[in-house]
């Protein structure tokens, strides 16, 4: 068993590793750790035939838990139910690629980024032209996709309504006539959009052009298309970077004890080794 880390176990002890496990720390520091995850987001969690969870960050997160001396107990929920399940502490941390932003931050603590991915556009072959950067205006009148509570779903309804965040905070939108579709469920939205099943927005109806996602998982789906009909466009297409983090109650002094190591992790050549197995290697550079 990997040593603990001096102050998380909450043992008096000045040596470590401790032996006594009976005293424990504040309330945020427990032997089981609640781990919250939305288990449809491949290669970042998933569950494989057996009904076993795995995935990269479920393979992080066990092994920041056995650092911490914690037992990972994992609860699968929809990916917008897991910020109001922290929130009220029926987990104690978020283990879904979720990324950092001003409006989450008004209610969770984040870790620094272990890992950052582009932002894509996954369609049917030839339905987005992405030899042009920035050229959104094709999306006018098409119906584009993205999973409910997610950052993509912020990204589309900036390039909608402009006046968001960057790069479309411009009060003039890039793709005002684009019409947005948001699912509970990522693999339901590719599931249709392979099947050009129809769909409803409001008084539109129509197959769904497009969806937004991160690189990693566009290309899980571009590998496993049963017609290998999918394709995603490249990354100056969009020109954003996704980062991903752990979020924790918002005060949690457990913040700054992942954040070392995360980067003992990553010293150790531990998350190369993980981005090889779910990734077959690449990725942006880590943010140190």
């Amino acid at each position: 068993m990997a040593d603990c880390i001096p102050g998380t176990c909450g043992c008096p002890a000045p040596k470590c590793p401790c032996t006594c496990a009976k005293t424990f720390g504040p309330v945020d520091l427990r032997r089981v750790w609640r781990v919250g995850t939305s288990a449809d987001y491949a290669p970042f969690e998933d569950y494989d035939p057996s009904g076993a969870l795995i995935g990269f960050d479920i393979d992080l997160i066990r092994k920041i838990a056995e650092r911490l001396r914690f037992v990972a107990d994992f609860h699968d929920m929809d990916f917008d139910s897991l910020f109001p399940a922290l929130g009220v502490r029926y987990i104690d941390v978020i283990a879904a690629a979720v990324s950092e932003t001003p409006e989450r931050s008004r209610f969770a603590d984040f870790t620094d980024p272990y890992f950052e991915s582009w932002m894509v556009f996954l369609s049917h072959e030839g339905y987005i032209d992405d030899s042009t950067p920035s050229d959104f205006s094709q999306l006018n009148g098409k119906i584009i996709a993205a999973q409910s509570g997610t950052t993509q779903e912020d990204i589309l309804i900036d390039m909608r309504d402009g006046g968001g965040d960057p790069p479309f905070d411009d009060p003039i939108p890039v793709a005002p006539g684009m019409i947005i579709y948001t699912h509970i469920s990522l693999p339901t939205i590719v599931s249709l959009m392979e099947a050009k099943d129809n769909v409803d927005v409001g008084t539109d109806r129509g197959p769904i052009h497009a969806a937004i996602m991160i690189d990693k998982v566009a290309d899980n789906y571009v590998k496993n298309s049963k017609e290998a009909i999918l394709e995603r466009t490249n990354e100056a297409f969009l020109e954003i970077v996704e980062t991903c983090s752990f979020a924790l109650p918002l005060g949690s002094s457990l913040v700054k004890v992942i954040n070392i190591i995360i980067e003992n992790l990553r010293d150790e050549g531990e998350i190369d080794l993980l981005i090889e197995k779910w990734f077959g290697g690449g990725g942006i550079e880590q943010t140190p």
